[in-house]
């Protein structure tokens, strides 16, 4: 875990520096690594090259990574275009972002030891920021504001999904159906035209019978069994004029069709965001 983390604050390191030092970048890091190996480790990076980098990584202990990350961000600083004759010199800053939501053990010894380097590297920086975006129960990391901040993935999706939320009572109470039965609706010219149309001529597939003849069951049937085209989402909301006025309100129809729409893809949020944001939200 510890190779890891370091492992990918270093690339980002080297990623984000200016062009063509990320050799150099390079070099200070396997070098510290370097240092750190035993004699046995040294004759397996010799016998196997194509695989070093990877023993660096495994056999190096954890305070020469951590050691080897810091020296990176110290020389990435030194690396940060000046400021021409006339401007005011001013340091660097850094941001660090760490998702915790993978279920994995050792979290609070990386924060530690990322808590020790960032304390070591505040001459260097004007600026340094730990932010966090999920803190599982589990972990008992209590952070230090305001350097520290921690941010839940997705909270402000799952408080509108919060606030449009509606139980639709009618579908749990519509009966369901025998076996072997309904499974002409597959067979159907209507269905078979409706489900082949396309825009512009697709539309409504619209069932109709008589006071108890079975409609809703068809349609529940319809919404358990239908298997959509591929990339394609289903809403669906069934009308109630037994359970009151809410069950045949429009306005928790559009609810429950927008609650399952942003359910089914976190990136259609966007394109609700700012209507949640003016009014719906507070």
């Amino acid at each position: 875990m510890v190779s890891l983390v370091v492992w990918t604050f270093f690339y980002q390191a080297i990623k984000t520096s200016p062009p063509g030092q990320e050799r150099f970048l390079l070099q200070v890091f396997l070098h510290i690594l370097l240092e750190s190996l035993r004699d046995d480790e040294l004759i397996k990076i010799q016998k196997e090259p194509m695989s070093a980098f990877d023993t660096f990584i495994k056999c190096s202990m954890s305070d020469s990574l951590w050691t080897a990350l810091e020296e990176v961000l110290i020389k990435a600083a030194d690396l940060y275009p000046r400021p021409g004759p006339n401007q005011k010199n001013v340091k660097p800053s850094l941001k660090i972002i760490i998702d915790l939501r993978q279920d994995e053990s050792g979290w609070e010894d990386i924060i530690d030891k990322l808590r020790a380097v960032i304390k070591r590297l505040r001459w260097k920086f004007s600026v340094i920021r730990l932010l966090i975006t999920k803190l599982p129960d589990r972990v008992g990391i209590q952070l230090l504001p305001p350097s520290e901040v921690c941010v839940t993935y997705d909270q402000e999706r799952q408080a509108c999904l919060e606030t449009l939320h509606f139980k639709n009572l009618r579908y749990d109470k519509i009966a369901v159906h025998h076996s072997h039965t309904l499974a002409w609706l597959w067979d159907s010219p209507e269905y078979k035209s409706w489900i082949s149309s396309r825009p512009p001529d697709s539309g409504l597939l619209f069932i109709e019978g008589k006071p108890g003849s079975g409609k809703s069951t068809l349609v529940r049937y319809f919404a358990d069994h239908f298997t959509p085209p591929s990339e394609s989402i289903v809403l669906k909301f069934f009308y109630n004029t037994r359970d009151g006025e809410s069950e045949r309100d429009h306005r928790n129809m559009l609810r429950t069709l927008l609650y399952q729409l942003l359910g089914a893809d976190e990136s259609f949020f966007i394109h609700f965001q700012s209507v949640y944001r003016r009014g719906w939200g507070k």
